[in-house]
């Protein structure tokens, strides 16, 4: 199908792309100020998308699609007052879902230019989209259908069907909408403080939550949003190795990739650790072959200490 969509409409459909950055960049710069009609319509429009989940809707007016990046734009800086990581994870899970439905009625030539800004190269044949395993080991959803072994696999590319695309480009839009997460609040406008100081959003992080398969675990899931300086080995064999392969269910390598993830994070914030993938893979191999349980918050307390499990508890 050729490509007949206008720049707007193709930032409208993916409002983390740099194209919307740009049209947003020229809007802001004529306006004075942060107008709260903006705010109150990201306010609505976090509460919508967390409550009734998200919807894409093809529109032709290039007001609206205006609106909807400046939309977008006040929704980033709100969720990111709130300082609550799952409540910044369903946000960006539910733009990256948005735009993802928006993807199963896109032309090739979008297709191609959002996964060239996402840096993956991705070949179209018909309804069939194949992309390299590399690239798919690296995006691919945390489903046991999503395992390599699972894929159709042909000279080290995966072929995928139009909804397997979309459901891989999902957790590529999810990583693009995370990025600057929360955004510091110096760095934000005080108009928008303001407003979230009268305001605020409505549904907390408590609401909406997945119940986890087993209680006084809760915490482990925002403990992923904190990176820890220290005792990150026992956090691995004691806490997300039994976390991801025996709560969550995860194949070994799925759960090693989730653990890898946070210890890449947790390095950042202090580069002073030895866990390799190796150590990784055994703690989940050992966690599997002997169902363990994952260690309870009160005992996480005792190595982790009371600042960092106050500030992971806080909203629980």
């Amino acid at each position: 199908m050729a490509n007949t969509d206008s720049e707007l409409d193709f930032a409208y459909k993916y409002p983390f792309s740099n194209e919307a950055k740009s049209i947003v960049s020229e809007i802001v710069s004529v306006r004075r100020g942060v107008d709260e009609v903006h705010l109150a319509q990201a306010k609505e429009h976090i509460e919508s998308m967390l409550t009734k989940g998200p919807r894409f809707v093809a529109i032709g007016s290039d007001y609206l699609k205006k609106d909807y990046l400046l939309t977008y734009l006040y929704s980033r800086m709100l969720v990111s007052l709130s300082y609550d990581g799952f409540l910044i994870d369903r946000f960006a899970e539910s733009e990256a879902k948005r735009s993802a439905e928006a993807t199963k009625l896109e032309g090739s030539q979008n297709l191609a230019r959002i996964c060239a800004e996402l840096d993956v190269h991705v070949d179209v044949n018909g309804g069939e989209y194949s992309m390299g395993f590399v690239d798919f080991l690296k995006n691919k959803p945390a489903r046991k259908e999503y395992s390599l072994v699972n894929q159709r696999l042909e000279k080290g590319k995966v072929f995928l069907d139009r909804n397997e695309f979309a459901a891989v480009l999902e957790v590529m839009f999810k990583k693009r909408v995370r990025e600057g997460l929360p955004i510091n609040q110096k760095e934000l406008p005080k108009e928008v403080l303001l407003f979230y100081k009268g305001n605020g959003i409505k549904i907390t992080s408590h609401e909406g939550r997945k119940k986890e398969p087993g209680q006084g675990i809760g915490w482990v899931e925002r403990l992923l949003d904190y990176p820890i300086l220290d005792g990150r080995h026992r956090i691995v064999n004691l806490v997300l190795a039994p976390y991801f392969v025996n709560v969550k269910k995860l194949e070994v390598d799925d759960a090693v990739k989730r653990i890898s993830d946070y210890i890449e994070k947790c390095r950042k914030a202090n580069p002073d650790t030895k866990i390799d993938e190796r150590y990784i893979r055994y703690q989940c191999m050992y966690a599997k072959k002997k169902g363990s349980r994952v260690l309870s918050a009160k005992k996480a307390r005792e190595f982790l200490g009371d600042e960092v499990m106050d500030r992971i508890e806080q909203r629980q």
